[in-house]
Formats: C-alpha cells, sequence, structure tokens
C-alpha cells in the first residue's frame, strides 16, 4: 500500500509526497499533529515547521522494513495437538476452555522433568514464564497446573491451560496430581453406612455406625445395621464411648487390638500405615475440630461440615495416598447425613482424604490410641499383639460425639 503525506502550516507550502507506509503506527513529532486517512490513502502532517515534516517523513521511511503489518497475519493462537514425550499419554484437549488434560500411567511419579511435544497455529509460538518453549526439548514441572501463553502470527495471544495427572480422580477431587503410594482395603461389596439414616439417636451414632462399618468389613455375612449397634448399648440415646466400641467388637468375635499412637505426627502417620499396609482397618476417636475444613465442595479432601471445640466423633480408616507428596489417610467418615458428591452420587463421607498431621491432632488431643481391626478368621501379628493395651488400664473410655 502507498500513502499521500500532504504538509500544512504557515510556513509549508502545500505539497505531497509519494511514499511506501507499512504501519499504522509512528512515533510522533513533538510540536505536530498527525492525522490519517485510511481510505484515501492520505496522511495529514501538520506542523510550523519544514525540518518537522523532513523528520516526519524520514521517520516513515525509516520504517519500511522494519514493521510488518499484522493486518493479512493469522489471528490463531491455539495448541493443535499436545503430549509427554516417551509416555503413553491420554489426552483430552478442550478448545473452548483452552484448556488440555493429560493422564499419564501410573508408573510415572513425579511431574518433574517432563517434556512436551506440541504443535501450535501456523506462526503461532508458545512461552511458559516468558520462557519460549521448544516442542520435544523444553523440559517443566507438572505437579501443578502450568499456563502456556501462545502467540499467534499477528502478536494475539491466549492463554492454554495444561493439567498433568498419573490417576482417573486425585486432580478431580482435590488431593493434587501425581499419585506416588497409595493403599485402600476395600471390599468387593458395599460396606458404607450413613450415620443420618440410623433412626433416632442418628445425629450422635458415630461410634455405631463406625462399629458397623468395621464389623461388615471384616465379616461379608454380618448383617446387623448402627440401629441394632445403638440398641445393643443404649447410654440413653446419647455418647458411646470406646469402651462401647471393643465390647461390640467382642460380642462378634472381630480380631482387633488397642494400640498406643505416637507422640508426634509422623510417628503416628508410621503406625497407622503400618497396620493398613497389613491389610487392616482402623477405627479411630478423635476431636474433629482439628481436621481442616474443605474450601471447595467439589473436592473430596478435608472435613465438609462444620465443627466446634471439643467435637468428639468415630471414623474408620481404610487406606491412604500420598499425592505430590502430601499424605492423606482415605476415611470412611459417617458423618454425611444425606449429603452427598455430586459426580457420583456417592455420601459425602465415603472415602474422604484428611492430611495425617491433622489426624494425629484430632487424636493426640482427645485418645491417642487406635482400634486395629483385622479380617474375621484372621489372627493379628505378634508385634500388634505386644504393643496392644489392655482397655482397663487406660483412662475411662473417651466418648464421642456428632452433631
Amino acid at each position: 500500500m502507498r500513502w499521500r503525506v500532504r504538509g500544512l502550516g504557515k510556513t509549508i507550502p502545500h505539497t505531497s509526497y509519494l511514499i511506501p507506509y507499512t504501519s499504522y503506527t509512528l512515533l510522533p513529532l513533538l510540536h505536530s499533529s498527525v492525522s490519517l486517512f485510511p481510505y484515501q490513502n492520505i496522511i495529514m502532517y501538520c506542523s510550523y515547521s519544514p525540518n518537522k515534516l523532513a523528520l516526519f517523513i524520514l521517520a516513515i521511511i525509516l520504517s519500511i522494513g522494519c514493521k510488518k503489518t499484522d493486518m493479512n497475519l493469522s489471528a490463531a493462537a491455539d495448541i493443535t495437538t499436545y503430549t509427554i514425550t516417551g509416555t503413553q499419554s491420554s489426552v483430552n484437549l478442550i478448545p473452548l476452555r483452552e484448556h488440555i488434560m493429560v493422564q499419564l500411567p501410573d508408573n510415572v511419579l513425579s511431574g518433574n522433568d517432563l517434556v512436551a511435544g506440541f504443535t501450535l497455529s501456523d506462526g503461532a509460538q508458545a512461552r511458559i514464564n516468558n520462557t519460549v518453549q521448544v516442542s520435544g526439548v523444553t523440559k517443566n514441572n507438572f505437579t501443578s497446573d502450568i499456563d502456556y501463553v501462545v502467540s499467534a502470527a499477528n502478536h494475539t495471544e491466549k492463554k492454554w491451560t495444561v493439567t498433568v495427572t498419573n490417576n482417573d480422580h486425585s486432580y478431580d477431587w482435590g488431593l493434587g496430581h501425581f499419585m506416588n503410594l497409595s493403599v485402600n482395603n476395600n471390599r468387593d461389596y458395599e460396606w458404607y453406612y450413613d450415620q443420618g439414616q440410623t433412626g433416632a439417636a442418628s445425629l450422635v451414632n458415630c461410634g455405631p455406625t463406625s462399629v458397623t462399618m468395621a464389623i461388615k468389613w471384616a465379616d461379608s455375612g454380618f448383617s446387623k445395621t448402627p440401629a441394632d449397634a445403638r440398641n445393643t448399648y443404649y447410654e440413653n440415646g446419647g455418647w458411646w464411648t470406646t469402651d462401647d466400641i471393643n465390647w461390640y467388637l467382642n460380642n462378634y468375635s472381630i480380631p482387633h487390638a488397642i494400640i498406643p499412637l505416637g507422640s508426634s505426627a509422623m510417628l503416628s502417620q508410621k503406625i497407622i500405615r503400618s497396620q493398613l499396609d497389613s491389610n487392616r482397618i482402623i477405627i479411630l476417636c478423635i476431636d474433629m475440630n482439628y481436621i481442616r475444613s474443605s474450601d471447595n465442595t467439589l473436592f473430596r479432601t478435608n472435613k465438609f461440615y462444620s465443627t466446634t471445640p471439643n467435637w468428639g466423633h468415630f471414623f474408620v480408616v481404610k487406606g491412604y495416598q500420598q499425592v505430590d507428596d502430601i499424605f492423606y489417610f482415605q476415611i470412611y467418615d459417617p458423618y454425611s447425613l444425606g449429603l452427598t458428591n455430586s459426580d457420583d452420587g456417592t455420601p459425602n463421607g465415603r472415602n474422604r482424604f484428611y492430611h495425617y498431621e491433622d489426624v494425629f491432632d484430632a487424636t493426640y488431643n482427645w485418645w491417642k490410641y487406635a482400634i486395629v481391626i483385622a479380617q474375621k478368621g484372621q489372627t493379628l501379628d505378634i508385634n500388634t499383639l505386644q504393643k496392644a493395651v489392655n482397655p482397663s488400664d487406660i483412662k475411662p473410655g473417651t466418648s464421642a460425639k456428632s452433631f
């Protein structure tokens, strides 16, 4: 395109210059006025100095070859294909959200130093934190979401978010990206109970409900309900104690032992984890006020209900997961009260994940023991039996309550 420059001013005769012009933007010159009329290919320049006009024309000429018009260049700023090199990646590319979900095999235990292979729109370039990305070369840490800024040929930009995990649930449930440890002592039949559906004393039936879950786990043929447990040791419709739990397990010949927990979070984690690794489950009596609250109703981490200090409670520990170096215990918390997860309709307390540090605080400040439960017909190992304490040697059974 060629533009005609017309200079106007008291000392400048009406004149015109036919020159190439390749940009809509020029640096303004001091004490001058520039007007563009694209449809007439005219630039009007007003100044009281011939020298200013000369400088203006020079600025136009110097811009030739230095600036390239963006008018006819592509505005596409998309990631069109994506993978993590050296892995069998399952990729879900969602253009409407500018989001890419990548699931790697479960033997990829960390997101550190992974290399992405990708293609972009023609003429586009991708950057992360202002670092230009080279497909198949640049390493990044994918233990959190990564934002690519993709610049189109005409300098239009889009932000693309990439999420990488090694499993099908930890990201959606709020645990993190890369699961590197996992034990889940589950059964192929349902054994979770919601205390909210256990009768007149349902608001304080965490003890009867937790022990019923534990027995159902240990004995698939067990058919009693939490209401049956409540009626066995009614306790005037109030809290159950740890003694009630122990007696009820004895009634149905469920192998179990009460063992002390550690004096630190790491020691308690090691003790509980050792029992879970041996295909057992655990009932804990805790103060739920020490368990942090969830800040996202879609997640399954942390507590999903409000508590106050001295909120005694029972729940079942059935496993653990370590995700991105954060260690969680996997819990059957009976206090669902009809609340369900939006993604699959399961009760909120079924498969809940609590930080191990919180579980330590909740036991250490309430009842510093664990009730270890084995499958019916099995015997506990000698090491566990040697650590077991006689319930009569413990201070009077600590009660547990829920609201």
